[in-house]
């Protein structure tokens, strides 16, 4: 059954889908007639059939950077455009970081400022992990600046970072023995590394993987992690200004008592903060958890996005209280997936809509997202034949909900 409208330059359409369940999709058509699509453009940014989980993140206006690896295993960071229609420019300069060999998932990159952007990542076996800054300049042209040896020879799968204050950042990770440590670190908006780590405490002397590290409130600030037992834990501790870390843990909470992988989060308001991860039936998993003054930790609400999701789903906010998900996904088939949600500052969740970023049997490892400006989002993965793709994206969030377009009005059944 089918019911369609037309209200303010789109069109409404009203079905019964998958389930017998009933959706709202919303669309547009362009001036030929063809419904519009809410997937801008998908581009091959290198075919060197060896990536993993690639990392992406928004410099400025149409400015966007890809930390990845190179054929002979060699750290990479590529620049590339993405305009406000969601098409894709080929990449406008690389800087292969030679002699500093990857080591698996190892690696992060967050931006400093609008022209610099800093990356972490672990080498192989016997190096150090490495902390490096970048200058990325109009035109896409890459400078490396300064750099700071982390100081351990195995940072394990997904460090994170977080911003503190002034110039001071924080950076969880799992080091020698895969114990779970948190280090602070200045580094300014021209990409100057201070000379040496200004604080670090060992949070978990055993293990510590999948680390996701977030800012709570004040000085609080939660590192959510894997431990031994592959349950799922987060632990509260106190980072000051001045990059100082009391050496204690707040408080402890064990989220899930089975199996947690591949964390990610964000923070929803203060106190309040959502994570992503694949539980032991590799179903995706979405959390909000609440924290309260007396130092407790509480769950808030739970939504199951994927009944066969793969590893390493990864959640940014797209603007207000509107959020998205990327994932790969085996249901169906082998696929790249987003997912909408509206989550309250309270951390209560509405489901919105799925969209399929892949429309054909993909790789279904390794996918990072990058929000930016004017609705244009950027996912970056590991595709078909383990090559590194990026695909564009709009999501619109005018009149209060997130228009994802008519491509595939629903996926599975109409």
């Amino acid at each position: 059954d089918f019911e369609i409208n037309y209200f303010d330059g789109n069109y409404y359409l009203a079905y019964k889908g998958e389930n017998g369940d009933g959706y709202i999709a919303t669309f547009d058509f362009n001036e030929q007639g063809y419904a519009a699509d809410a997937k801008g453009e998908t581009y091959e940014f290198t075919a060197n059939n060896d990536v993993d989980k690639p990392k992406i993140e928004h410099m400025r206006d149409n400015l966007f950077v890809v930390l990845h690896e190179s054929p002979a295993q060699y750290v990479k960071l590529s620049s590339f455009q993405a305009e406000d229609n969601g098409s894709l420019s080929t990449i406008l300069d690389e800087d292969t970081l030679t002699g500093y060999t990857w080591r698996e998932d190892n690696k992060i990159i967050f931006k400093v400022s609008d022209q610099v952007v800093a990356t972490e990542f672990a080498r192989q076996s016997g190096d150090d992990g490495l902390l490096l800054t970048h200058e990325v300049l109009d035109n896409g042209s890459i400078n490396q600046i300064d750099t700071l040896d982390m100081g351990d020879s195995m940072l394990s799968t997904l460090a994170d970072y977080v911003y503190v204050a002034g110039d001071i950042y924080a950076i969880a990770y799992s080091g020698d023995g895969t114990d779970g440590w948190v280090k602070t670190v200045e580094i300014q908006g021209n990409g100057s590394i201070g000379s040496s780590f200004i604080s670090s405490y060992e949070f978990d002397a055993t293990i510590s993987n999948d680390n996701s590290i977030e800012h709570i409130v004040d000085n609080y600030y939660g590192v959510f992690y894997r431990d031994t037992s592959l349950d799922g834990w987060v632990k509260t501790l106190e980072i000051l200004d001045n990059g100082t870390i009391t050496q204690s843990t707040m408080a402890s909470y064990e989220f899930d008592i089975v199996e947690a992988d591949g964390m990610d989060s964000v923070k929803l308001s203060d106190k309040n903060i959502a994570i992503v991860y694949h539980d032991s039936a590799a179903d995706g998993q979405l959390m909000t958890l609440s924290f309260f003054d007396n130092g407790s930790v509480s769950g808030t609400d739970i939504y199951e996005f994927d009944v066969s999701m793969r590893e390493y789903p990864k959640i940014k906010n797209i603007v207000d209280d509107y959020y998205a998900v990327v994932y790969g996904s085996n249901t169906g088939f082998i696929h790249k997936a987003v997912e909408t949600f509206q989550i309250s500052e309270t951390g209560a969740i509405k489901y919105l809509r799925t969209y399929r970023l892949t429309g054909a049997i993909d790789n279904n490892a390794g996918i990072d997202l990058a929000v930016g400006e004017r609705g244009v989002m950027v996912s970056a993965y590991r595709g078909t034949g383990a090559d590194g793709f990026l695909t564009s994206f709009n999501v619109v969030t005018d009149r209060g909900f997130v228009k994802p377009g008519s491509y595939g009005i629903d996926a599975t059944q109409s």
